[in-house]
Parts: C-alpha cells; structure tokens; sequence
C-alpha cells in the first residue's frame, strides 16, 4: 500500500502508529521511491510520502488501517 494513501502515518514511526495492536498488521517491506527495500523495518523507521508499505496480517486489518490513516 503506497503510504500516500496514509497520511496520518505521515511523518510518523511504526512504533508510534503500533499497526500490530491496532490493526493485526505488520510491515514486513519498505519500498522506498527510487526502488530500495527495506526488510523488517526498525520501530522507528519513519513513514514518507514516497514509500509503500508491504504488510501481513488479516485482510479486515487493511480496512482498520485505512480507516484509522486515511483520508
């Protein structure tokens, strides 16, 4: 999920928005803009607008998400 799609997870840390507790997801995968990966992201890996999010977890944890971080 692009993060642009996210902008109250702008700016913010993985610790700080505790996606697990909150949603059952865990980010497993940062894409950032030029095409890097980043695997198990730290907790404090901060979320920019260019990056996209690969998450696991249940599938009524991505609408959590949304909801709770989206538009």
């Amino acid at each position: 999920m692009k993060a642009s799609e996210l902008p109250r997870a702008l700016g913010r840390t993985l610790d700080d928005l505790k996606l697990p507790t909150r949603t059952g997801l865990t980010v497993m995968v940062v894409v950032h803009g030029d095409g890097r990966r980043l695997f198990n992201p730290p907790p404090g890996f901060r979320i920019d607008s260019d990056d996209e999010l690969v998450v696991i977890g249940p599938p009524e944890g991505v609408s959590a998400m949304l909801e709770e971080l989206g538009e």
